[in-house]
């Protein structure tokens, strides 16, 4: 059986079609940057990572490993700044909850994820 497909439908369903394409492959590409740049394993390459994909617990995460163990120049208070963005996006990581309480305890952080610290 043969349809019979007017011009301009053809042609809507044909923008369409790339229209999708082109969202989908966006976001897929997106996707493969911030894991390519993810194991480059340097400062620039995590920051990369939290700029294309803002809403990845894990880019945060390493971020913020990145300047808790770094041997040349450590910054904690960036360290807990990163913890708490992935927090924000992931409570329930026993990971980040972890290294993010080990920052606390080798640091002499001011800043705190969730509001003033009740004494």
């Amino acid at each position: 059986m043969v349809v019979n497909i007017s011009r301009s439908r053809r042609l809507l369903a044909l923008a369409l079609a790339i229209a999708t394409a082109v969202f989908l492959g966006y976001f897929s590409i997106r996707a493969a940057l911030a894991a390519h740049y993810l194991e480059l394993n340097t400062l620039n390459g995590f920051e990369k990572a939290t700029q294309l994909e803002p809403s990845n617990a894990w880019n945060w995460y390493l971020l913020g490993r990145y300047w808790q163990f770094n041997m040349e120049n450590p910054d904690l208070d960036r360290a807990v700044n990163a913890y708490c963005k992935a927090l924000e996006l992931n409570p329930r990581s026993a990971e980040i909850w972890l290294d993010l309480a080990s920052a606390y305890c080798h640091g002499n952080t001011k800043i705190f994820c969730f509001g003033k610290m009740k004494t």
